[in-house]
């Protein structure tokens, strides 16, 4: 689903034209970042995804430092605050289910793989997500490659989570009454971010 802002947003970053996974643990880099890396290895050839480990610059090195990882469709990079592009050129986000995140993903309209939900509020917001239909939850490598396969071969099966993420904006949109809530700079509204 190749979005404008996606083609810009490749185009700026370098990005090739391919199927596009984004894999982020949070700021901190923390969860299974490593195994989901682990599983989608498999697949460097048929997409190209982007790590983000945020600040945990031991991940990242080891990442960098194995020659599994040293292929043209694979980024890996550290913390950035240029979240909003990544998005963009993503057409799955697999993360961690921090409330940030999530909410940024979802008035992007990326449909979101989430996993390793921390006791807590990402357990909440796991179970928030998943039983609204917003997001899917991968337990393990094999979820990995059956939605990555999906993914490749049969796009119409995130057609559901397009729809509903489509209809949790609305609501979104149309419950804000107030400009403090979400100005003209908000990326709800659909400005961009600076």
């Amino acid at each position: 689903m190749a979005k404008a802002e996606q083609v810009g947003s490749e185009k700026k970053l370098a990005f090739k034209n391919l199927p596009t996974v984004l894999v982020m643990g949070g700021g901190l880099g923390l969860g299974g970042i490593k195994d989901i890396a682990d599983a989608l290895i498999k697949w460097k050839d048929d997409i190209q995804f982007i790590i983000c480990t945020g600040s945990n610059q031991a991940l990242k090195t080891s990442l960098e430092n194995n020659v599994r990882f040293r292929h043209p469709h694979i980024v890996i990079l550290g913390y950035v605050n240029i979240i909003h592009q990544l998005l963009d050129a993503a057409d799955v986000l697999i993360t961690k289910p921090g409330g940030l995140t999530c909410f940024e993903a979802l008035t992007k309209g990326i449909p979101m793989l989430i996993y390793g939900p921390i006791p807590g509020h990402e357990e909440y917001n796991c179970e928030h997500l998943v039983g609204r239909d917003l997001a899917i939850q991968i337990r393990n490598k094999h979820d990995v490659d059956s939605w990555i396969e999906k993914l490749l071969l049969f796009p119409e099966a995130f057609k559901g989570l397009y729809e509903n993420i489509k209809q949790f904006q609305q609501k979104q949109r149309s419950s804000c009454r107030s400009e403090s809530c979400f100005g003209p700079s908000c990326p709800m509204i659909g400005a961009p971010v600076s």
